[in-house]
């Protein structure tokens, strides 16, 4: 079992890497100035070094990846991990250093890319895969809603995670159809909905806690 998790630690950490061993190989025929940041239309406002995008940012990425698996590794509550739940977070930052970095290099090199709409369908598949597994989630202090109410009653964990999986299953639901049929408008219906599934899972902790006390 050891093994077996030691083995997608290091393909993880491969995948954070896979930008920069391609870069390589087009290094020298990268302009000096690579687009870093986009706005919330897809434009570039922000430019960074080539060796910032190429090389330092997949590392960056690779440590920030280790970093996590370790925290997740070592929780004293790891057996709430679904196994499904922990495969997901072997691959969200790797798949980010891949996106991420291929979309600076080919806006740097004047490729047509729609940053918006790339971003939007991967968070909101993203939104959508976890959401499914969210349910099966047991109380842990790494993964899930971890609010001061569901860490403190398991009635309270279940029952928020249910909601919330369904909740965020609905956001990459409705995300992916407005961005892939109603693009120019996607935008202004993912970012509030960002800021609504992040909130919304809290207030109905508190409110199932409020819930619980006054019976």
């Amino acid at each position: 079992m050891k093994k077996k998790k030691d083995n997608k630690i290091i393909l993880s950490s491969t995948m954070c890497l896979i930008p920069m061993i391609i870069s390589l190989f087009i290094y020298k025929t990268l302009p000096n100035k690579l687009p870093i940041h986009f706005n919330f239309k897809g434009d570039i406002d922000r430019y960074s070094s080539k060796f910032f995008v190429c090389i330092l940012m997949p590392i960056i990425l690779c440590m920030l990846n280790l970093f996590l698996l370790f925290i997740t590794r070592h929780d004293p509550k790891k057996n709430g991990h679904h196994s499904s739940f922990r495969n997901i977070i072997y691959f969200i930052i790797p798949s980010l250093s891949i996106i991420s970095t291929s979309i600076s290099i080919l806006s740097g090199l004047e490729k047509s890319i729609d940053v918006k709409t790339i971003m939007i369908l991967f968070i909101s598949i993203l939104f959508l895969i976890i959401g499914n597994y969210m349910p099966k989630l047991k109380q842990n202090y790494t993964m899930g809603i971890r609010t001061p109410w569901t860490l403190n009653n398991k009635d309270n964990w279940h029952s928020t995670h249910r909601f919330s999986g369904k909740l965020w299953v609905v956001f990459g639901i409705l995300n992916i159809t407005v961005c892939l049929l109603l693009n120019p408008i996607s935008i202004y219906v993912f970012l509030p909905s960002v800021i609504l599934v992040a909130i919304i899972p809290i207030v109905y902790s508190f409110l199932y806690f409020k819930k619980q006390k006054s019976t």
